[in-house]
Formats: C-alpha cells, structure tokens, sequence
C-alpha cells in the first residue's frame, strides 16, 4: 500500500512539474527579455539586483511548495470533482505575487524594494487566518 500511495504522490508531482515549470520559465524569459531589450533602465542597482535575487529564491520555494501540495493529495481532484482550487494552495499564491512585483520592476526600482515587504504582511495575515478558524 505505501509503494502504490508513493507511486500516486510521485505521478502528482511530475504532473505537477510539467504544469508549472514551463510556465515560470516561460515567464522570466520574457521577463529577461522586456529588461534587456525594451526597459530604459539596464540591472545597474545593486539593490534591485539583490531585490530580484530575493524574488527568484521566493519563484522557486513557491514551486517547490506548489509540487509537495500536488503530492500530498489535497488537490481539486482529490477533494471533489466541482472544486476550483488549483494545484499549489497558498505556494500558487507566493508564486503569483513573485511574480507580480518581478514585471512591476520593469516601471520603477521603488516596485522592488518596497513590494519585497508584501511578503511579511502577507504572511502574518495568513498567520493571523490560521489562528482565527
């Protein structure tokens, strides 16, 4: 029983992976891309050089989240067949706020440097929803 419960947890994950990896790497491509060829401003700042460091490692705790949700069952599969939660849970959103403050760097440094802040607020909110239930 436990073999065919890893097996299940294993095709999760790699189903999951072939979902997700594409996708962000598609993204920071492009994202590489509108900041080499279309931005003014080229990665001179050290601060916003350190600020996207800080959201890449941010990108891939998020996807490594995303992929132990996928295996640990609690998916819309699942649960039910009429759920509309996607795979990653509370990961998928870290991911997509990543990645929302990575293309808002492209406008202004300020985006960067204040939005990497979000991630503390935001955390004690969920924090604070764990323990309101």
């Amino acid at each position: 029983m436990a073999g065919a419960a890893a097996k299940k947890a294993a095709a999760a994950r790699q189903a999951a992976s072939s979902t997700y990896q594409p996708i962000i790497l598609v993204l920071n491509l492009i994202y590489a891309a509108i900041r080499t060829f279309v931005s003014p401003r080229p990665f001179t700042v050290r601060w916003e050089g350190l600020g996207l460091a800080v959201l890449m490692m941010m990108q891939y705790t998020a996807y490594k989240g995303i992929l132990e949700h996928a295996a640990s069952g609690t998916t819309a599969s699942a649960k039910s067949s009429k759920s509309s939660e996607l795979t990653g849970g509370k990961s998928l959103d870290v991911l997509g706020l990543a990645l929302l403050l990575q293309y808002a760097s492209i406008l202004s440094l300020r985006f960067i440097c204040w939005g990497i802040w979000v991630f503390p607020i935001w955390g004690v909110y969920q924090l604070y929803s764990t323990f309101k239930k």
